[in-house]
């Protein structure tokens, strides 16, 4: 984005690292950021494995891998939980933004009456 003469003066030659009013530092940073949310950040709702592990299939590996730690650390220490270990089950669907869920049948009636 290439300023006239008067306004370079004013904002100074910083617009230069600037493609189209996107500064190339935000750029990189937005690319950091990606490969960090992708690639080591884990997602609760796909029981905190990466997309990428997800994506890849890697995931069933070590969900499996997960539940036979889990059983075997319950086994040696049954007093460490009140129920049942955590559900390393792998989802067989996962949305982003998942659609609201049909209201319960007696918000429904509440509507008919």
């Amino acid at each position: 984005m290439m300023l006239p003469p008067a306004r370079e003066e004013e904002y100074g030659t910083e617009h230069l690292g600037r493609i189209g009013g996107f500064s190339l530092h935000a750029g990189v940073w937005v690319l950091g950021f990606v490969r960090w949310y992708n690639t080591e950040h884990r997602h609760s709702a796909i029981k905190f494995v990466t997309p990428n592990q997800r994506h890849s299939g890697q995931d069933v590996e070590i969900l499996e891998n997960r539940k036979r730690v889990y059983a075997a650390a319950k086994e040696r220490n049954p007093n460490r939980w009140s129920g049942e270990t955590r559900n390393w089950e792998r989802p067989e669907k996962v949305w982003l933004n998942p659609d609201k869920e049909d209201p319960p049948a007696t918000e429904k009636l509440k509507e008919v009456a």
